[in-house]
């Protein structure tokens, strides 16, 4: 497993600001945390499944203009209407069979490849919509939990290591998106930066954004004014996120800051319903389940620690103000020790 091999815990070390080596005496703990955070997921992809099929039938009464990606050429031979009354009555029952058996690999499987379909056949009309890609690639990762039941998973140290890992991993990939897209933007906005251009940096930036969503959308979002008549009041939002998003994957290295990412990027999701009315509900569970209730987050909450663990601006608080992460003092007994 890759939080096995030497290369990902000097990278885990190095990220980190936190206490790094394994928690034995809490393994349990967390991975009935994991376990939770597994079957709250299939009951988010239950609901999403009672999306798809109220979609298919809408699909089916006006099929014009389908275009079949490739994981959906099948539909083609068998015409949209066949092909709904196929794939309804198998999203009703898989999606709630695995809800209740979780640990079936079968069922996690067929969980995967139908998000697949549906994300494809929501795709095959003339145009890409991201909606679903992460709550498939989540599944993706879910497939390869340990299939024993619940009570086994617990008693079994080899299962408990796999369950943690696909969740740990499923957190990864989920946090190291929002990292590419941050990336793409601080990237973009340095180079209008350099090239006297309005960018990302300027502090008409989300005013900007917003004004163009209207245009090219005719929506009118409910703060959308208020943010365009105030541009200044953006500015910091606008720069957080970039933050927020831009340092998302070193965050996996740091527990004690899972929830307050999870808060951010919920608030994010929120403030795109309400300025520019782009909604990605399921990102919204899934930062939920991944990140509010991460397994991995501490018990107790320790403003301190959450401050000196931020990105960039921790070691503001661990130099100005004396304060030591776990890690700080485990390096320092060790390059002290002869």
């Amino acid at each position: 497993m890759i939080v096995k091999t030497p290369g990902f815990r000097r990278l885990s070390r190095y990220l980190s600001k936190e206490q790094t080596h394994p928690q034995w005496a809490r393994h349990q703990e967390i991975s009935r945390k994991a376990c939770l955070v597994v079957q709250l997921f299939y009951v988010v992809v239950l609901v999403a499944f009672v999306e798809f099929v109220s979609s298919l039938q809408a699909y089916a009464a006006e099929p014009d203009g389908f275009t079949p990606m490739w994981p959906v050429f099948w539909v083609d031979s068998v015409g949209m209407g066949l092909a709904a009354k196929l794939l309804i009555p198998i999203y009703i029952l898989v999606g709630v069979c695995t809800v209740m058996f979780w640990w079936s690999f079968w069922l996690r499987l067929a969980c995967s490849i139908l998000l697949l379909q549906y994300m494809s056949l929501y795709n095959s009309w003339g145009g890409i919509n991201h909606s679903y890609h992460e709550i498939f690639w989540v599944s993706v990762c879910f497939i390869f939990l340990p299939t024993v039941k619940q009570s086994e998973v617990l008693n079994s140290r080899p299962a408990r290591l796999q369950l943690l890992t696909c969740v740990y991993a499923a957190m990864a990939l989920v946090l190291l998106f929002y990292s590419m897209a941050g990336a793409y933007k601080v990237w973009d906005a340095t180079q209008m930066l350099l090239s006297g251009q309005t960018g990302g940096f300027s502090p008409y930036a989300m005013a900007n954004t917003i004004a163009w969503r209207q245009i090219s959308t005719n929506t009118d979002p409910i703060y959308a004014d208020m943010l365009m008549d105030a541009p200044l009041l953006g500015w910091p939002l606008y720069l957080g996120l970039y933050y927020a998003q831009f340092f998302a994957i070193v965050i996996l290295f740091r527990p004690a800051l899972h929830r307050l990412w999870g808060v951010i990027l919920i608030g994010f999701h929120f403030g795109t319903i309400v300025l520019m009315d782009i909604s990605f509900p399921y990102h919204i569970a899934i930062n939920a389940i991944l990140l509010l209730l991460s397994p991995y987050a501490p018990d107790r909450f320790d403003l301190r620690q959450i401050a000196a663990s931020l990105p960039l601006f921790g070691v503001l608080f661990r130099a100005g103000l004396g304060w030591k992460t776990h890690s700080d003092e485990m390096e320092a007994a060790r390059t002290s020790s002869p």
